[in-house]
């Protein structure tokens, strides 16, 4: 047995008031739904990835227990994107405010109980400039009262998490015939979008400083225009940068389908059930497994409540289903996974075969 090596994983699914866990209703019924994951290694800590923390550089005599080096090409410049990313967001004070103002909604039911403490932590953040951010019980009443009209739409994230929203929302948009003022005018708008912040908020998600520089230094934007034309190409840097971007789900510990608001696939840590395991697999064949699944980026999850139960409860998972997906839950793309392990990647190497 492997220490790091493949599995499946589920865990109670915490929706419709919790019916479905704990002490609820339908908890622990023999049809009751499970959240399902694929975990390319069996221990995912969730706010970071092996292959975002692996040093690239070693030489091929160092370890490689997760499985990264394989893919080195393509992950070293993403792990470096993730780490520019996470540091700009980190500095930058409105991510903060934001995260305490999750904190604090949860912790207080009355509005201007959420505002008063956000007003101590904004204190803390601006410290002397706080007068000249507008942030203020009244604003701050405001986007309390915005974050809850929001609902599930909006969720507490960490560094690790808005690097990786970042990087997924710029990701979609094909730059191949954009010009770099296009490409610049994309990135404004998508390193903003975030489901940390409700759309409709007064606050900035960024300053305008982290903006730029996230677009210059990460994501490799010249800011200043160019008079050629050459100068008015999307240098390859970017390019090359934009065309590993779908590429990020390979890096995760642990992959799933997290329904809404987070856009699939995302990444998942903690210590769920075991639903299936691969001990003498190395976790490069679950990376390699999952290469074949990568459309499931772009499917959409079934909000309708009848297709959402057809897709649970009642879809065949078979090859023609998952080689092209019409929408899909956690169930069916963790059945996928599981599926191209099991039957497939015996093929593909004979130490990647089997249980």
């Amino acid at each position: 047995m492997l220490p790091l090596h493949p599995e499946g994983t589920e865990a109670e699914i915490g929706f419709l008031g919790g019916v479905f866990e704990g002490e609820g209703m339908f908890a622990d019924q023999h049809w009751t739904p499970k959240h399902q994951a694929a975990g390319i290694v069996n221990d995912a800590k969730g706010d970071t990835s092996r292959c975002f923390e692996f040093d690239y550089s070693a030489g091929p005599e160092a370890p490689d227990p997760a499985g990264c080096r394989f893919f080195k090409e393509t992950f070293s410049p993403l792990k470096g994107l993730s780490k520019c990313i996470q540091e700009k967001v980190k500095t930058d004070p409105y991510p903060k405010l934001w995260e305490k103002l999750a904190y604090w909604n949860g912790q207080h039911e009355n509005t201007t109980n959420v505002a008063r403490a956000m007003m101590k932590e904004a204190e803390k953040i601006f410290g002397q400039g706080l007068p000249e951010t507008g942030v203020n019980m009244k604003s701050l009443e405001h986007e309390v009262a915005n974050w809850r009209k929001c609902g599930f739409r909006c969720k507490r994230m960490g560094v690790f998490s808005r690097a990786m929203e970042m990087i997924k929302r710029v990701a979609f948009k094909n730059w191949a015939t954009l010009n770099i003022d296009d490409v610049k005018a994309i990135l404004r708008r998508k390193v903003v979008e975030t489901r940390s912040a409700p759309f409709e908020a007064a606050l900035p998600r960024l300053t305008d400083a982290t903006a730029e520089a996230l677009i210059g230094e990460c994501f490799k934007i010249p800011l200043s225009p160019g008079t050629t034309r050459s100068q008015q190409k999307v240098p390859h840097e970017a390019m090359f940068l934009k065309e590993a971007m779908p590429c990020v789900p390979l890096m995760w510990d642990r992959v799933e389908v997290p329904g809404p608001p987070f856009l699939p696939l995302w990444f998942s840590g903690g210590r769920p059930e075991v639903h299936t395991s691969f001990p003498k697999v190395h976790p490069i064949c679950g990376r390699i497994a999952l290469t074949g699944l990568m459309h499931f980026n772009k499917v959409a999850y079934p909000l309708n409540l009848v297709r959402q139960a057809y897709f649970t409860f009642s879809k065949d998972i078979d090859d023609a289903y998952c080689l092209n997906p019409d929408y899909s839950t956690c169930q069916n793309f963790a059945s996928c996974w599981e599926r191209v392990m099991e039957l497939y990647m015996g093929v593909v190497h004979p130490r990647c075969a089997g249980r």
